[in-house]
């Protein structure tokens, strides 16, 4: 997002996102714009009766209307899957200088196996909330969810944030760590991740708690998607699966407009056994190569 022609690109987005939403708002009084996104997707996410959904989708802006779902953590496996060791072996490959975003339930800097010896911050960095940063992990933002409270504005929740430090150190733990060991595991040496020379952004999106866990919905998700790109992460991983709950009643509706000069197209890691929320999928490359599309959302009250 530096160069002259991205910059007027996301300036023509804003100003076609501004008038959609008072164009909605005219139309349907009770809705609510909530996110903008203009990177992976060009859409927005609004909060409105149920009842009134047909009157959103059919409105002149709007291409596709896509539910907010609920997500909860899942995949912690990964090396032996994308042949980690036999890509070592054949590059000698190390992650020296690669940006890699975890999407998850926030990435703990002060953990052994993510210390930052031997690095320095790149330009620009860190971003986010600096005291949860170091030079390995070099970005920490929250997305707060609905309900989430305070403890959802953090980027680390020290109580609850686990599963994430545990992947960003399958992607790029520091090689040649020692593992003290716990109840479940004898003490362990030669540690390494999958890039130990990596940098790491720490996205938090799994904040809202519920009896089984904290759990993420797609407008956070696809925000946290949105700052990854912006923040020039090369990688993004989302190690998480769809819950069997029905979809809350915030809608994500897709906009219409011009094509971007030069996309951004980072690599999407998933771990989930289902697709990423579609609004984000079809779209991560090129909010709009084509001309004409906004993306809206529903929430799990009576309103969408």
């Amino acid at each position: 997002m530096t160069t002259a022609a991205s910059r007027r690109y996301l300036a023509r987005v804003v100003a076609a996102q501004r008038t959609a939403a008072a164009q909605l708002v005219r139309a349907i009084p009770q809705a609510r714009v909530g996110r903008r996104f203009q990177i992976v997707l060009d859409g927005l996410t609004v909060s409105l009766p149920v009842t009134k959904l047909p009157a959103l989708a059919r409105l002149s802006f709007v291409r596709k209307i896509y539910p907010s779902v609920t997500y909860h953590l899942l995949t912690d496996t990964s090396p032996g899957v994308i042949g980690a060791d036999e890509l070592h072996a054949v590059t000698g490959a190390r992650g020296d200088g690669i940006k890699i975003g975890i999407v998850d339930d926030g990435v703990d800097n002060t953990n052994p196996f993510l210390a930052p010896d031997g690095l320095s911050y790149p330009p620009g960095f860190p971003r986010g909330g600096k005291r949860w940063t170091s030079s390995k992990v070099i970005v920490a933002r929250a997305f707060p969810g609905p309900n989430s409270g305070r403890p959802g504005r953090l980027a680390v929740d020290r109580r609850a944030s686990f599963h994430a430090t545990h992947v960003a150190g399958i992607a790029a733990g520091d090689a040649g760590t020692c593992s003290p060991g716990g109840r479940d595991h004898p003490p362990t040496c030669g540690l390494s991740g999958v890039a130990p020379r990596a940098y790491i952004g720490n996205y938090r999106v799994f904040n809202v708690p519920t009896p089984i866990g904290h759990i993420a919905n797609t407008p956070e998700i696809a925000a946290a998607f949105e700052f990854a790109v912006r923040d020039g992460m090369d990688v993004i991983n989302f190690s998480a699966t769809r819950s069997l709950s029905p979809p809350s009643r915030t809608r994500t509706c897709s906009r219409r407009s011009s094509p971007c000069a030069r996309p951004a197209r980072p690599r999407i890691c998933s771990g989930s056994r289902l697709r990423a929320p579609a609004a984000v999928a079809s779209r991560v490359g090129s909010p709009s190569l084509r001309a004409s599309s906004l993306t809206s959302a529903r929430s799990r009250a009576s309103r969408v």
